[in-house]
């Protein structure tokens, strides 16, 4: 648009001052409100909060040998707080001659594996497995040294 006048000048300013208007007159106010969520545990859920305590107050996996290792992952599945999976998957013996008896920290140990697993590219299914059981593992050590 070429503008050769003051009335077009005029004009030009006076339909930019209603854009802008109209413009601010079309926003709309806006407020925030805020609400609350309850989260209710069920009397299941504090059983299995106390007896995941209970059980872990029984066992220090930094310091555990294979036969409690397995008392421990029995007492987990027969509480229903591990699947049947997990209860077959929580026992790894450290070497071939282990003394059944001799304490180890088996969370440590499995931890390690964890790591050599990830350098020599084992399987999604095998590095899973492995997740799967160091987390019940450190599940225990959490609620054992809180205890």
């Amino acid at each position: 648009m070429y503008i050769n006048n003051s009335v077009q000048v005029g004009r030009t300013e006076q339909i930019q001052k209603n854009t802008y208007t109209d413009t601010k007159s079309t926003a709309t106010d806006v407020s925030t409100s805020t609400s609350t969520d309850k989260v209710t545990i069920s009397d299941a859920g504090r059983n299995a909060e106390s007896k995941w305590q209970e059980i872990s107050n029984k066992y220090d996996v930094t310091n555990i040998s294979s036969n409690e290792l397995m008392t421990m992952s029995k007492e987990l599945y027969d509480n229903k707080l591990i699947s049947e999976e997990e209860y077959l998957l929580m026992y790894v013996p450290l070497s071939m001659d282990e003394d059944p008896n001799q304490k180890n920290n088996y969370l440590g140990a499995m931890r390690d594996d964890l790591n050599i697993a990830r350098r020599t590219g084992d399987t999604k299914e095998g590095m899973n497995m492995r997740i799967t059981r160091i987390d019940i593992l450190e599940n225990i050590e959490r609620l054992f040294t809180k205890s």
